[in-house]
């Protein structure tokens, strides 16, 4: 499988909608490539979040490992801890190609008016085109 865009709304530590294009020249031309910035921007495990493999993770199965683990000690409707603070609504999309097809894979989910997590809404597409 080779990822070839990932879109991220409201995941851990980065609140809005941020968009990695791993078709980019930028990308491509190195040939690797490491994903940096300051402790806490959502990277990595960096305070309790690991914002962009979480999103990922969640694109492709709609769960992470810790997500998974606090279920089991969750308080109520704890059990989304993936988005962002004072936010209703968290999503991943990943776009990957694979044995010569490409898909889109999105997962999210949304505080309702009660305040309750609404259950996950997933989807896998086969795309025509990258772009589509």
């Amino acid at each position: 499988m080779k990822l070839l865009k990932l879109r991220i709304e409201n995941v851990n530590s980065l609140g809005g909608v941020h968009e990695i294009d791993f078709r980019a020249p930028e990308f491509r031309e190195s040939g690797i490539f490491a994903i940096c910035g300051p402790t806490g921007s959502g990277k990595t495990r960096l305070g309790g979040n690991q914002s962009i493999l979480d999103a990922v993770t969640l694109a492709l199965y709609g769960t992470t490992p810790r997500m998974e683990e606090r279920v089991q000690t969750a308080k109520k409707d704890d059990a989304c801890m993936v988005i962002t603070k004072n936010t209703d609504q968290t999503s991943a999309q990943v776009t990957f190609e694979s044995f010569g097809a490409v898909y889109r894979s999105r997962w999210s989910r949304r505080v309702k008016r009660t305040g309750k997590i609404s259950g996950d809404e997933v989807e896998l597409v086969r795309l025509a085109s990258p772009d589509a």
